[in-house]
Parts: C-alpha cells; sequence; structure tokens
C-alpha cells in the first residue's frame, strides 16, 4: 500500500497510540493517512432493501417474543419458562439467536437487570 491515500481509524480503542506511530512509521510519508474514524458508521446508515428486510422481520419476530411472554407470565412462574416462550416464538417464526440476549428478571433480581 505504499504510494496510496489510506483512510486510518484513530478514534477507537483497537488502535492504541503505540500501533498507531508504528503504522505511521511503516507507512509514512510515502503513503498518506487520512483520518477515517467516522467512515464505517457513515457506511452503516444507508441500507439495502435486503437489510431493510431484515430490520423489520426482527422487529416482527420481537413483537411476536413479547407477546409469548406477555401470555407466559403469571405470578410465581419460572423465568426460564417466560424466556423458553419467547425464544421458541422467535424460532418458530423463522428467527435465530439474537445478538443480545433477552433481559429478564423477577423477584429479588428484578433490579439486577
Amino acid at each position: 500500500m505504499l504510494g496510496k491515500n489510506l483512510g486510518i481509524e484513530t478514534k477507537t480503542a483497537g488502535l492504541t497510540a503505540f500501533n498507531g506511530d508504528l503504522v505511521k512509521a511503516a507507512l509514512v510519508p510515502e503513503t498518506t493517512l487520512t483520518e477515517a474514524s467516522d467512515l464505517i458508521s457513515l457506511l452503516r446508515r444507508i441500507k439495502c432493501p435486503a437489510e431493510i428486510e431484515c430490520t423489520r422481520k426482527a422487529a416482527e419476530l420481537s413483537d411476536v417474543a413479547l407477546d409469548a411472554a406477555i401470555r407466559t407470565t403469571h405470578g410465581g412462574v419460572f423465568e426460564g419458562d417466560i424466556l423458553a416462550a419467547m425464544q421458541g416464538a422467535v424460532f418458530s417464526g423463522g428467527g435465530d439467536y439474537a445478538g443480545n440476549e433477552f433481559i429478564l428478571g423477577s423477584g429479588e433480581a428484578a433490579l439486577l437487570c
């Protein structure tokens, strides 16, 4: 990449000052480094039709999971049964594991969520 113009993401926990200096030492002055920390977040705003459809499906499945939780919830119910109903609704609707788990707490642990 010597002699090229490269974007560099410096506003990140992944590139320490030490390693950033190593990158500069290896590439500069033959290569121009341009600050590009916002590039990916700007590109993430642009969604193709498939991404929009996937997001809509995820929202639908979230609603289905909430409905399953409400149907299952009553005094004294085991939280695992609620979670199973929620995850089962997502799987039955064609979904998969979420990037983040369902957050659920009750009784003495309710405020730990």
